[in-house]
This record gives structure tokens, sequence and C-alpha cells, in this order.
């Protein structure tokens, strides 16, 4: 069985599938989510299913599922023993990786044409509420890493996220909070989603990425490239989040409108920066020496700057 490929490519999904939300408006992006969940997976098919009032399942979004399968999956009963059914019947995700395991757990899948072979299916849980599911299936044997597991259960979150943002307020802090936690596991390369604070349009859906961002554990800076007649090329701070903040050993306000330079003197991380931005390197990862010991930069462009990852290491 193949082993879990972990990789910026995973991350860059997982921004991809906030900015869908993130830029939705009044738009349903739960297909455009649901899409980019399968993308790192190499999924054969995926399907999104909610809880109606009577306590069946309904299908409400779904990519590449042949029509002879999909007419299964257009009501179901919350008994009915598959994957994606029991993921909201038992509260839990459903990792189904060999296929010796599918046939152990869920025989009739392997009877079925075009069945699959592993699969993941997560709740979507709003307010401790289960109101549905979200799942994948692959046409191969696949293990789901923990990264994995946590991107897909962040996926799982965005569904809520969007679906219940046309209802209560709290319902929807809830979702993100959920949200945040998830996003929090990969925070380590998750660095896009610093840059698409700044892009998003509506105020609202602004503060819920901002906020995934201000929880990471890890730090996050965005500095804008200032050129200026006359002078050398600045790199302006324009966002950092409270542990990019702690690593810096000072507080966000101060670190606004701060020039990088000016802030790492004598070192080389100035000319990481311009490396970067002038596209001679994709991305950089450098080590700067302080009076308050090492930081490791991992410095990637953005449209108008660069983005750094903060990260203290003693």
């Amino acid at each position: 069985m193949p082993d879990s490929p972990v990789g910026p490519p995973l991350f860059e999904h997982l921004a991809g599938a906030v900015r869908a939300v993130a830029a939705a408006g009044d738009a349903e992006p739960v297909p455009q989510v649901l899409e980019i969940a399968m993308r790192p997976f190499e999924a054969v098919g995926g399907l999104v299913l909610l809880l109606t009032e009577h306590g069946g399942l309904r299908l409400e979004a779904h990519v590449a599922v042949p029509d002879d399968v999909l007419e299964r999956f257009l009501t179901l009963g919350i008994a009915s023993g598959v994957p994606v059914t029991d993921a909201v019947r038992f509260g839990r995700p459903v990792w189904i990786e060999t296929l010796a395991d599918r046939d152990a757990r869920y025989p009739m899948i392997g009877r079925q044409r075009a069945g699959s072979v592993s699969s993941a299916s997560v709740p979507i849980v709003v307010r401790d509420q289960i109101v549905g599911s979200i799942g994948i299936a692959l046409g191969h044997e696949r293990r789901f890493s923990p990264e994995e597991r946590a991107f897909l259960e962040a996926i799982a979150d965005l569904c809520a996220l969007s679906l219940e943002g046309s209802r209560t307020r709290e319902a929807t802090r809830y979702a993100e909070e959920k949200s945040r936690w998830a996003v929090a596991t990969l925070a380590d390369q998750f660095r896009l989603v610093g840059v698409e604070r700044e892009r998003v349009a509506d105020e609202a859906r602004r503060r819920q990425v901002g906020s995934i961002v201000d929880a990471m554990t890890e730090g996050v800076a965005v500095a804008t490239a200032v050129d200026e007649p006359g002078a050398d090329r600045k790199f302006v701070i324009e966002y950092a989040n409270p542990a990019a903040a702690a690593v810096l050993g000072t507080d966000r306000a101060a670190l606004m409108g701060s020039s990088v330079g000016d802030l790492f003197p004598g070192t080389p991380l100035l000319g990481a920066l311009h490396s970067v931005f002038d596209g001679r390197e994709p991305s950089q990862v450098i080590v700067v020496a302080t009076p308050g010991g090492r930081i490791d930069f991992t410095i990637t462009r953005s449209d108008d700057g660069v983005v750094l990852l903060l990260r203290e290491m003693g």
C-alpha cells in the first residue's frame, strides 16, 4: 500500500478551499470545496450528504460520481451501512485504507460495479450537531497520514462554515473555531492563507480567513515590496500574526510598517527576500542569528511582496 505523500501541494489545496469559501459571497462553494478535497488523493469520486428534518440524508453535492452509483445516494437512511452514512451515524470519520479492510467492513461495496477501494468519510459538525458528511472514494489502496486526515477534517469544517453561513452568527463562529483548530495542525506550511486575507472583498469573510491565520501556532508575516526613487527596495511588514510577534519579541502594533531590513540589519535575510521576490528562487529557507536566539525563516512570494514563516529555533 503506498505511503501518503506529504508536501506543499496539500497545504496549497487547503488554501484554495479557504479561498473558495472566503470569496463565495451568496454563491454555494461546497461543490468547489469538494472538488479541491479530492485533488491530493486522485479520488475517483466525491459527495456531500446533509441530514434532512426527517432524519434521512440527501445529496448536497457530488463530483465525478457515475450516474448509476449516484442514484443510490440521492436519498439514504442514516443506517444504510455505507461509510458516508456511518460517519453521520456514529459521529466520527471512517477511514478505509485497504481492500481487505473494505471487504471486511463493507462487503457490499466490493459487489458493486465501480466500487471504491479506499475511502475517507468525515462528519460535518456545527455546534456539536452532526449535519451531514463529506466522502471521497479512491480506486486504489491508500494510507491516510495524520496530516491528510487533518486536511479532510478541515475541509469538512469549511463545508460546515459555508453551509451554516446563512443561519445564526453564533453557529458560524463555532464552525470557524473548529476550522481554526483543524488548520492549526498544518500551520507550518499553510502560508498562503496569510496572503489571501488581503484579497477577500467581503469583510465578514475576511475576518473568518484572518482569524485562522491569527490562531496559528507558527509565525506568519506578510511584507510588501516598496520601491522608492533613489533608494533601495524595502520590504515593509503589513501583517503579522501573534505568533510572529512572539518570535520577534515584540507586539504586532510595533511590527506594522517596519522594514525587514531595519529589523535584521547586517544579515543575509534581505538578500533572500530580494532573491525570492525577483523570481530567482521560488522559495528560500534561511536561519538568522539574533540576540534572543536563532530564527528560521521560510520565504515565498506573494503578488506584491513576500510571505515569511517564522520559527524560533532557540
